[in-house]
Parts: C-alpha cells; structure tokens; sequence
C-alpha cells in the first residue's frame, strides 16, 4: 500500500469501530478472519464491507473507467467538458434545426 490510511472502520457485532491501520495489520497475522475481509477506501480510510458491496463497488468503477477510456477514443464529448466561468455547456450545444420560415424546432 502506497500510503497507509488515517484509520479504519471495521464491522464488530454489526456496529463499526474505529482502529488504526497497524492494528488492522496485526489483527491479520494473528486471526485469519481478518484476511478474508473487505474494505473500500473513504476519504483517505478504510471501511469494510461485505462481499457483495465490494464486488458491486469495483464493478461499477470499472464501468466507469471502461466508458471514459472508449469515450477518449471515439473523441466524445460532454457537456461538462465545454462549462466554464462565463458559459454553461449545455447552452452551448443548441438544436439548430428550423423549419421552413426560420423558426427554431
């Protein structure tokens, strides 16, 4: 791990308490319980979770990951990639079809 996290949230009878890092290390070299939990990442922490939730987390930040990536490649774009200070993008892409005397559609 890069960095170790402020602290830790873990599940004990169905309440979360808060440990330290180290503790959570030492927790996993003496109950191998703790090796088998997950955890997801939160402001800088570390709160476990279960199985599902975790699965569903990563799964989903890989989708999201997987549309940027084909996103970058078709060279899309989004409305939020064209808001600045002074315009909001999605004033900025306007419909501009018009009927036969002019008149926006």
């Amino acid at each position: 791990m890069k960095y170790a996290p402020k602290s830790v949230f873990i599940l004990e009878n169905g309440k979360y308490i808060e440990i330290s890092y180290e503790e959570l290390c030492n927790r996993a070299e003496s109950d191998d319980a703790y090796k088998n939990k997950r955890f997801l990442p939160l402001y800088g922490m570390l709160m476990e979770v279960e199985e599902n939730e975790y699965k569903q987390f990563y799964k989903t930040s890989r989708r999201q990951k997987y549309l940027e990536e084909l996103s970058r490649e078709k060279g899309d774009i989004s409305f939020d990639m064209l808001t600045t200070d002074d315009f909001n993008g999605q004033d900025i892409l306007v419909d501009t079809k018009t009927d036969a005397l002019g008149n926006l559609l």
